[in-house]
């Protein structure tokens, strides 16, 4: 007994060594680092630490005190059942009741504290938003809650209850697992049976789990309300409500008589309440319908527009006029470049350009800008800036502990207890050595990874390198997510799905040594502002956004894609176009030819004659971000697959790849770029090359414009060729014309609305079809 004493005493110490030792060492790391950054970002690092310390603290000790209730409860139900009963281990029941078994039990209840609490800390965020709340001013049509509380409280309501219903599942589990074995619970011989104590705990877990069904019956509405797992009509959504109402009453009767039957033996009313309340929610899922596939009026349309007008922050404005193209030859981003701000190029062209970084041996960095429009004459990007930054660069991808010999952006070693605990929490041992105490150490060096760690709730994705105050500094957009908001559909983000996007943040980095300083944008929202109050200073108002970077801020990729995907939707209900933004993709911000980080241009796919008609141009100024639709006068340019199959057989196109391969190289495929030229529409494609030596090679260009397509050595090449005589003409097959296809459209609205007796809507849809086949 000593001896189990001893050895348990022994690993407690050796854990809460390990444990402790990583946690301090961690927190001091995160102390210095924060310290580089503002005594601000320190400030809120050591509360929000202490406020996850105490949630894990909390949480690990009311397990402790719940798995020591519980398993003591179990083994005084062993020592009360009988000793020549049939039913269960009497090995079990005699480890249970002996007094060496209580230190490794003390121990298992330990690790499922621990394991139930760790983690915690990372709902830290979550719950300060949640403390802080927002406001929005507009209340859901169901329930009548303010937006915020959706985007806010209702999260956290629905993570505290999932992990109440793991534990208190898990506790039934585990507890009637345990009852079986040692006999104080017997099912079986033609007979059932428990023990006092065993149908006591039984009864208090049974009880607790019909107050979380009543609590989950509760949350359902807010759930079907906040669009969760899909938006359903305010009236369903009411329904609910009342179908909860009554469940919850059920629910709590059966607490009740499940606390009866902890006390006194009435199996049968116990049994007959759950049965009951099983019933209702079984017929509750199978009569309440689901309301996927919610068919919306026209109020109830205008209202989703609203609402995801403010849960996007999407905006569409047909009076703004189509900015100027850009051109971009490079794969920016797939070849591991990041944007830089477009140069004004002439007044009808704006050039785009990329940078690349590369790492230097002394934890510095190589910048290169490359131009995105042109190459020199063998086919290589133009590099028109090139500059090296030393020791503590911050730069994306730099990794690693960087040791240098003082400045900024850095923590100075010091005496041997810093350079012990830095060595341990960033697992760097070269810290360790007395050869550089004198020097300083610099981490965490991604901008991505600066702003993550500093504020979590934003995800920080595309960084560009631009000059603010005549200082290289990385910008970056924080871009606020959260999976319910009402009536908004869920849409998809980053490998999820989410209801709410939106950028109200914008953070800066300085390359030289990683001066990190954060603002609110000027087009931020409600939540913006109130993850800027929860930060206490940490973040800066919009107003002290530098001058030069006020109209420079850029268009995020992906929340144009998404503002696409919302635009085409809305031309699909209203004039009844069947569109798809093909182009830009996420991963190539700049395809399709916007004039910059803050334009962003897709072309616009009709997918009833299979043609690109027209032009999706954002951009994002200081009142938000807007989306206008310019549609030429023309037939259009054919989609992007059939534009590479005809490109392909062109005997200049077979002739550059056959002339690739058989130098050794590889032909490498670059997307379809459509952008605006001259009142209407273009296409174009790199034809992009890698050398043996893996060096980047643009071998010409092909191009499309009106009926022509062309080849050439060059963009301007290639422009010269298709506007002269030497293009291929190309004329649109028998029943490809955009009229032919109209005016079928109309004849099936026509034909539909005579079969339903519907003659209003037959008349307008006749008179339509008259008009396009007269041309009119």
């Amino acid at each position: 007994m000593l001896w189990a004493r001893r050895s348990t005493l022994v690993l407690a110490a050796v854990l809460l060594g390990l444990f402790g030792g990583q946690w301090v060492v961690s927190y001091l790391e995160g102390l210095w680092w924060t310290e580089t950054i503002s005594p601000n970002a320190m400030r809120f690092y050591a509360r929000r630490t202490a406020i996850g310390v105490a949630l894990e603290v909390a949480a690990i000790t009311l397990g402790f005190i719940w798995w020591v209730w519980h398993l003591k409860q179990v083994m005084r139900a062993a020592g009360d059942t009988p000793t020549d009963t049939a039913f269960g281990s009497a090995r079990i029941r005699q480890v249970l009741q002996n007094p060496t078994t209580r230190p490794w039990a003390l121990l298992f209840c330990v690790v499922l504290a621990v394991l139930l609490g760790s983690g915690l800390s990372d709902w830290t965020d979550t719950i300060l938003l949640a403390w802080e709340g927002v406001r929005f001013g507009v209340n859901d049509p169901a329930l009548g809650h303010d937006l915020g509380f959706y985007v806010t409280r209702l999260p956290l309501l629905i993570r505290l209850h999932a992990l109440v219903t793991i534990l208190v599942v898990g506790t039934v589990a585990l507890v009637l697992v345990l009852h079986l074995l040692i006999g104080s619970i017997r099912v079986g011989r033609g007979s059932m049976g428990i023990t006092q104590p065993a149908r006591r705990q039984m009864g208090l877990l049974a009880a607790g789990l019909a107050l979380l069904l009543a609590t989950h019956q509760m949350l359902v509405p807010l759930e079907l309300a906040a669009g969760i797992p899909h938006p359903v009509a305010p009236d369903l959504v009411g329904l609910y409500r009342s179908a909860s109402l009554i469940l919850v009453g059920v629910a709590l009767a059966v607490l009740g008589l499940s606390l009866i039957w902890s006390w006194r033996p009435l199996h049968s009313l116990a049994a007959g309440g759950w049965c009951a309340f099983t019933l209702a929610l079984v017929l509750t899922f199978w009569l309440l319908p689901s309301g996927e596939g919610w068919t919306r009026n026209e109020a109830e349309l205008e209202q989703l527009e609203r609402f995801e007008s403010l849960a996007f922050g999407f905006e569409q404005d047909p009076t703004i006029e189509v900015g100027a193209p850009g051109f971009s030859l490079w794969n920016g981003p797939s070849s591991g470049a990041f944007e830089a701000w477009a140069d004004a190029g002439s007044a009808e062209t704006a050039r785009i350009d990329w940078i690349r970084v590369g790492p230097l041996g002394d934890g510095g960095m190589s910048v290169n800008l490359v131009r995105g429009d042109t190459v020199d004459s063998f086919g290589r990007p133009v590099q028109s800036l090139s500059e090296e930054f030393r020791a503590a660069a911050s730069y994306p991808g730099a990794s690693g502990v960087v040791l240098f010999d003082g400045g900024l952006g850095g923590v100075p070693l010091g005496n041997l207890s810093r350079r012990v605990a830095l060595a341990w929490a960033l697992q760097s041992w070269r810290v360790l050595s007395p050869a550089n105490a004198s020097r300083w150490a610099m981490w965490g060096r991604d901008p991505r990874t600066r702003l993550d760690r500093l504020v979590p709730l934003a995800t920080w994705r595309h960084p560009r390198l631009l000059l603010v105050g005549g200082v290289p500094t990385w910008v970056l957009n924080g871009v606020l997510v959260s999976e319910s908001f009402p009536m908004v559909s869920p849409r998809t983000w980053r490998g999820g799905t989410v209801s709410y996007a939106r950028t109200g943040l914008v953070g800066l980095v300085r390359v030289a040594d990683g001066a990190t300083t954060l603002f609110v944008t000027p087009d931020a929202d409600s939540l913006a502002y109130a993850v800027s109050n929860m930060f206490n200073g940490l973040v800066q108002s919009a107003s002290e956004i530098p001058p030069e970077l006020g109209e420079r801020l850029a268009y995020e990729p992906e929340l144009f894609a998404l503002h696409a995907e919302i635009w085409s939707e809305r031309e699909t209900r209203r004039r009844g176009l069947d569109t798809n933004a093909v182009s830009p993709l996420p991963a190539a911000p700049a395809w399709g030819g916007g004039s910059g980080p803050a334009s962003r241009r897709a072309a616009v796919l009709d997918r009833r004659i299979g043609r690109v008609l027209s032009i999706l141009d954002g951009r994002r100024g200081s009142d938000g971000t807007q989306v206008t639709w310019f549609r030429p006068d023309t037939l259009g340019l054919e989609a992007p697959d059939v534009l590479i199959r005809r490109w392909r057989r062109l005997p200049e196109v077979q002739a550059l790849n056959d002339s690739v391969t058989a130098t050794g190289g590889t032909n490498v495929s670059a997307a379809v770029r459509y952008t605006t030229w001259n009142g209407g529409l273009v296409a174009y494609q790199p034809l992009l090359a890698e050398t043996p030596l893996g060096e980047p090679r643009m071998v010409g260009v092909a191009i499309a414009w009106r009926n022509r397509i062309a080849v050439g050595r060059t963009l301007i090449d290639a422009w010269r060729r298709v506007s002269a005589a030497d293009g291929l003409e190309v004329r649109p097959g028998p029943g490809e014309s955009e009229e032919w296809f109209e005016a079928r459209r109309w004849l099936r609205v026509a034909d539909s609305a005579l079969a339903r007796g519907d003659l209003i809507t037959f008349g307008r849809a006749f008179a339509a079809l008259r008009q396009v086949l007269d041309g009119n």
